[in-house]
């Protein structure tokens, strides 16, 4: 769980502004999707 500390606070981090894009009204505006493994 120690270790995946750091990665979850770095996937974090990108969740929020997906988030913050989403509820701003614009998504898609990463490069990634919140639909991809």
């Amino acid at each position: 769980m120690i270790r995946i500390a750091t990665a979850e606070c770095f996937t974090h981090g990108f969740v929020a502004r997906e988030i913050h894009a989403y509820s701003m009204g614009y998504p898609g505006g990463y490069s990634w999707s919140v639909d991809s493994d």
